[in-house]
């Protein structure tokens, strides 16, 4: 059985300006993709894209590569830091490094379509071709619109503005991977598992922790994966949301 990954981070998004910056999405993605290999991951399996290598068209072919090399015993991960947008409610969108600013949502369409911004859908759809039997979902993503950043002020409101509450159908547009699970019973003696983790709940907002040059998120889960392996404990999904609990409350 083998483990692959691709781990995803966007942290300056040129055509947007500075005020869209997403506070250390880059060093979340390259320190989350180091700790997979720390616990195992063969380094050629964990593809990283950052910052300008963060187009649509790299993520889609990576994926593409990953399908091709996966079992149907193989386990996935995919990570995502950067900013989602679920523009007037229509279908969420994750913004990739090629995102120009929009005023609604007809120049919102025509973004999409040029690969500015990907339909979860169309995400959801790739993951699904890929046949793994473990497949986790780690999305950074939890803020809306960061087109209209105009008003912001200090840095510490910039990774999730008030404007940028993450909304109910931005969550739900992933749960389409479900679906795969389904389909995917006919071809394992086993059920394969799926696991989708969110940096917040609908209504609520993802933060940068400036002192750890990280979002609160991906450093909570850098260090549970840490204290987990120093313990020789079993690196479940429910073990480490258990042990992100004291270091979200240290912040």
């Amino acid at each position: 059985m083998a483990r692959c990954a691709l781990v995803v981070g966007i942290e300056y998004y040129p055509r947007l300006g500075e005020e869209a910056r997403a506070y250390y999405a880059k060093n979340d993605a390259v320190e989350f993709a180091r700790e997979l290999k720390n616990i195992g991951f063969a380094h050629d399996r964990v593809h990283v894209l950052v910052d300008g290598d963060a187009t649509a068209a790299n993520i889609f072919s990576s994926i593409s590569t990953i399908r091709n090399q996966s079992t149907y015993e193989d386990s996935f991960v995919f990570f995502f830091a950067g900013h989602g947008v679920s523009f007037d409610l229509e279908d969420p969108h994750l913004l990739s490094v090629d995102a120009c600013p929009v005023d609604d949502k007809h120049e919102f369409a025509a973004l999409a379509a040029s690969g500015g911004a990907i339909r979860v859908k169309q995400l959801v759809d790739a993951i699904a071709g890929i046949p793994a039997l473990h497949t986790i979902i780690f999305n950074d993503a939890c803020r809306n619109n960061p087109f209209e950043v105009s008003h912001r002020g200090a840095p510490d409101e910039l990774r999730g503005a008030h404007d940028n509450l993450m909304t109910p159908n931005f969550q739900a547009a992933f749960d389409g991977v479900r679906d795969l699970r389904v389909k995917q019973r006919a071809r394992h003696e086993t059920d394969p598992t799926l696991g989708i983790v969110f940096a917040c709940k609908p209504g609520q907002r993802a933060y940068p922790w400036h002192a750890k040059k990280h979002g609160v998120f991906c450093y909570s889960l850098l260090e549970a994966v840490r204290t987990l392996r120093a313990d020789r404990r079993d690196l479940s999904l429910h073990n480490l949301m258990d042990a992100t609990g004291p270091v979200i409350q240290e912040w």
